[in-house]
């Protein structure tokens, strides 16, 4: 059986954070199917690495890893094309402010940080 990381939970959680929302319901994105990820798999891995790095150096806090984290995940769903976009910035901002309003998620996404610097 397939182990499902805290990562994957985050992204089930995103996907359905933005269903509610009413961004999503199956229809597909301007740059691919939500049900799909956009970015190659070398591309996500990369992100990861970057992230992972990041917080091994010790010197951004966990807000801040978490964006990093919530932008990789997203732009898994919209294309690595938009990571400089202003309104991509506000949108990870947006959904960093609502993770981080509730424990449980906010949890989840501590987990999946020490989960990324732990794993190898």
């Amino acid at each position: 059986m397939t182990r499902i990381s805290n990562t994957d939970q985050i992204f089930r959680l995103l996907r359905s954070k933005l269903e509610q929302a009413g961004g999503l319901k199956g229809k597909p994105a301007q740059t691919g199917q939500i049900n799909q990820p956009h970015l190659p798999v070398s591309r996500s891995a990369v992100r990861l690495k970057r992230t992972k790095a990041i917080a091994l150096e010790g010197r951004v806090g966990t807000d801040e890893l978490g964006r990093h984290l919530i932008a990789g995940l997203l732009m898994e769903v919209f294309g690595g094309k938009v990571e400089n976009e202003a309104a991509f910035q506000d949108i990870v901002d947006q959904v960093w402010v609502i993770l981080n309003a509730d424990t449980s998620s906010r949890n989840l996404v501590r987990a999946a940080l020490a989960e990324l610097v732990e794993g190898d």
